[in-house]
């Protein structure tokens, strides 16, 4: 068998492979003259090879002079040391040409390899580039995150991490994480430590760190082992700051606290006050009641229950019921005061006589007052004076004229007596009158009437009360008279007209008794009714007040506050959970709210919730919800038991964070760092063993195109890498530019 590999056919295949190979080779002279070069060099250079042949390297590349690669080349003739030179050379106004040069010793002469490393170099440049993006990114966010050693060292914090504790980059790398949080945080991360360095990842982390300035951080978030050639290495953290959530929880429970004292503060004033009058009340025998219109509800004091002989609760206070106790005789008088209130919108007096068992009956002094809103009138208001044991005196007085002409009358000592001619001269007093005006009856008889009255009453008044017994009536009220020590006492007065053959009055008689304490009584009744009514307002405004105040505050929360019974029946959300879930209020008020937002694979989890929320515990955790138009997205939810007044559980409230962009953040991130594990090192690897490779003086010709192979695909590869990882870090930034977090 013939010898294939003769002399002569391994200089043609050598030939061969010299004018084939993508590589740029060229071989010089020890006087550098071209001795040869490729068909990959020539078409660099785009010249003909009998251009070039015998010419002198500085004709072909006069630069090499300025670039001092001439001496350099040089050097090797004389040392036989190879060179490897790289360079970069423009090759138009929008981009450069990049390559690498490997000078070698060839016999006497010089050889040169030309690699075009333009691509390598811009895909390493994009590696650069696309680490400077993500670290843009991870030092954009709001997000804390850090990095710990399984001791618990901070390794590496973000610049929201010092932004948020107030710290710069080397007061806290070093440091322990202990240093920088409360001492329960300090247990939970111990309790968690384990759990992590089994490989474990822990959600629903809740803590509290203390930043420089001393301020309390609340953080909720995740934290996951790094694990580095099977090995855990430390552990990294994703923490959002819900300081302000928790302040406004805060806030809202203080809220809710002030409000319950002060509540509960003016319900004992009113408490008291109502002791107060209702005491007055009894007292002085009168009672009030009021009569609305608008919801046509009667309301009665217990002193006026009693007045009528009913005991609490015993009926339902109306205006028909007290008709039916009235004296047949007096309804006309009602009848009459309608228009008088209704239409002329002014105060009326009745005395009327209230029916009891066995046909007796009381008289009761009926003070009634129009209550107008808006000039019109809504209700009336009342007060109601049982007058029946002066009603007896007077009685008994008129019976004792009719029986004697001397005036030796009985009367009770405590009724005043005084007669006057028809001019208001005084006559004849009693000694009871005497005693109450410090006058003596020689000091008064021939007096006029006006020395004990006159300086009170509007002339009006006393010229009304003198028209009326003038026409022989009788006329019925209050004065208010002076002493002649200059004190003043109110006297509740009846004057009855004497008259002769022709009907016309000779002479009046006056009967009175001293009402100064039950007038002062109910000055105070009234002025503490006022009082206990603006009381009343005022609470009300208060509480309203703070109702506003609190339905505000919820309202402006940029977290979805939701509150259902004990049934899990929707009772309140708030303005941004129906922005969050994309319903209306009236879709979801009293509807059960696991059947609304939860598919079946998270009810269960929400009932075990419900459930321990009945037992008065609190939980934090992570669920995902659907919204009305099906989107999923996660929440972040802190939940607490809703107590009433009885320490009884009535159902729960809830704050709903949306978490959605953060997930996505983690598994972005997630992505970013797996792949940069499992797409960057491998490539980056090849491409280091093959520069290795090429500084090796002698390299056969296999060796060398599996070398061109295998930096062709780990460039190709590392470069479809960069692209994936540029357009991941701009969807994830397009992400947190569109979403407004709050």
């Amino acid at each position: 068998m013939p010898n294939f590999l003769t002399d002569t056919n391994i200089e043609h295949l050598k030939s061969q492979f010299f004018d084939h190979a993508e590589t740029n080779f060229t071989l010089w002279d020890k006087d550098l003259n071209c001795i040869d070069a490729n068909e990959s060099f020539l078409k660099m250079i785009r010249l003909q090879r009998n251009e070039i042949l015998g010419k002198k390297i500085t004709d072909i590349s006069p630069d090499i002079v300025t670039s001092g690669h001439l001496e350099l080349y040089k050097e090797v003739l004389r040392t036989g040391k190879t060179l490897i030179i790289e360079e970069m050379k423009p090759i138009s106004a929008s981009g450069n040409f990049n390559f690498r040069i490997k000078a070698f010793k060839a016999g006497d002469g010089l050889g040169l390899v030309i690699k075009d490393i333009t691509s390598l170099k811009e895909t390493i440049e994009n590696y650069k580039m696309s680490e400077e993006k993500l670290n843009t990114f991870v030092n954009t966010t709001d997000e804390m995150m850090h990095h710990l050693s399984p001791t618990g060292e901070i390794i590496w914090v973000n610049d929201a991490w010092k932004k948020h504790m107030g710290v710069t980059e080397e007061e806290v790398i070093g440091k322990k994480i202990f240093d920088y949080i409360d001492e329960p945080t300090t247990v939970e991360f111990n309790r968690i430590m384990p759990t992590i360095m089994k490989g474990n990842r822990v959600d629903n982390l809740s803590c509290k760190f203390i930043s420089k300035a001393g301020e309390i951080i609340f953080l909720e978030g995740q934290t996951f082992p790094v694990i580095k050639n099977g090995s855990i290495v430390g552990s990294n953290a994703f923490l959002r700051n819900v300081t302000h959530v928790k302040k406004l929880e805060q806030e809202r429970i203080h809220l809710n606290i002030t409000l319950e004292q002060k509540v509960m503060q003016r319900t004992a004033e009113l408490q008291n006050s109502k002791a107060s009058l209702l005491e007055a009340e009894k007292i002085a025998k009168m009672g009030t009641w009021e009569m609305n219109f608008v919801d046509n509800k009667t309301k009665w004091s217990d002193n006026l229950l009693d007045l009528f002989g009913l005991k609490i609760n015993e009926i339902e206070p109306s205006f028909e019921y007290l008709m039916s106790r009235v004296h047949p005789d007096d309804i006309h008088l009602f009848q009459n005061a309608n228009p008088v209130l209704m239409t002329e919108k002014e105060p009326v007096e009745l005395e009327i006589r209230i029916m009891s068992s066995g046909n007796n009956y009381k008289w009761v002094l009926n003070r009634i007052v129009p209550v107008i809103e808006g000039g019109q009138v809504i209700g009336l208001k009342g007060i109601n004076i049982d007058i029946t044991e002066q009603k007896r005196i007077h009685e008994q007085l008129q019976k004792s004229l009719s029986e004697t002409s001397d005036y030796k009358f009985a009367l009770d000592e405590s009724s005043i007596v005084a007669i006057t001619d028809q001019k208001g001269v005084i006559i004849k007093v009693n000694d009871n009158f005497c005693k109450i005006s410090t006058y003596t009856s020689e000091e008064l008889i021939g007096q006029d009437h006006r020395i004990i009255n006159s300086g009170y009453h509007p002339k009006e008044f006393i010229r009304n009360l003198w028209t009326t017994i003038a026409n022989g009536n009788i006329w019925k009220g209050e004065l208010k008279n002076q002493a002649k020590d200059g004190s003043s006492y109110w006297v509740d007065t009846t004057i009855v007209p004497f008259l002769n053959e022709q009907g016309k009055p000779y002479q009046y008689l006056a009967i009175s008794s001293v009402i100064s304490e039950r007038k002062k009584i109910g000055e105070e009744l009234l002025k503490l009714k006022e009082e206990l009514e603006q009381k009343v307002q005022e609470r009300t405004k208060e509480i309203t007040r703070k109702e506003e105040q609190y339905h505000l505050l919820i309202d402006t929360m940029r977290e979805g506050v939701l509150y259902v019974n004990n049934e899990d029946e929707i009772q309140f959300a708030n303005k941004y959970f129906y922005e969050m879930t994309e319903y209306s209020k009236n879709e979801i008020i009293g509807r059960k709210a696991n059947e609304i937002f939860l598919d079946e694979d998270n009810k269960g989890k929400i009932k075990a919730v419900n459930e321990s929320r009945k037992n008065n515990v609190k939980s934090n955790y992570e669920l995902q919800i659907k919204t009305k138009s099906g989107k999923k997205i996660w929440v972040s939810i802190n939940g607490a038991p809703v107590i009433n007044e009885k320490g009884l559980t009535i159902g729960s409230v809830g704050v709903h964070a949306d978490i959605s962009i953060l997930k996505q953040h983690i598994s972005d991130l997630e992505e970013i760092l797996f792949s940069l594990s499992h797409k960057v090192r491998q490539p980056v690897s090849n491409i280091l063993g093959i520069s290795n490779l090429l500084d090796n003086d002698l390299i056969e010709i296999n060796e060398l195109r599996k070398i061109a192979n295998c930096m062709r695909d780990s460039a190709n590869s590392l470069d479809q890498f960069t692209k994936e990882m540029n357009n991941l870090v701009w969807t994830s930034k397009q992400k947190v530019e569109n979403k407004n977090w709050a």
